[in-house]
């Protein structure tokens, strides 16, 4: 079933001879692979977007308590992948695209906020 475009699954009267629950399918077999097989169809890494942090595919959660910064940390960081400029001064960065996503804040709050940190940084508006 493809949620997306199945919405069925959703509905009252389909679901009334399952009780109302939405059904299920079952999850992939885990199949299990020798090294041998794990390395030679994987051979490399993928490309570094952060320097011993984080590759291409990859994605970073930002968790801590209230009020520590989170959202000012993430800020520094996309600006930093948008521009290609090195991270918090220590960790080479690969320039590319960004999406962050932010739960808690307003998009006006956000705005504001990448603003100040490009703006604590040096970095023109227009270079991200």
């Amino acid at each position: 079933m493809n949620l997306a475009t199945d919405w069925s699954a959703f509905d009252a009267n389909a679901n009334a001879g399952n009780n109302g629950r939405i059904p299920t399918e079952e999850p992939p077999a885990i199949a299990p692979i020798n090294f041998s097989e794990l390395s030679s169809s994987h051979s490399h890494l993928r490309q570094r977007i952060i320097e011993g942090l984080l590759r291409e595919g990859e994605t970073i959660n930002t968790i801590a308590s209230s009020k520590m910064g989170k959202s000012w940390l993430v800020a520094d960081l996309a600006l930093s992948v948008c521009t290609g400029r090195d991270w918090l001064g220590r960790f080479p960065v690969e320039a590319g695209r960004v999406l962050m996503l932010d739960n808690e804040l307003h998009p006006e709050a956000i705005s504001h906020r990448i603003r100040r940190v490009a703006e604590a940084r040096q970095i023109p508006v227009a270079d991200f």
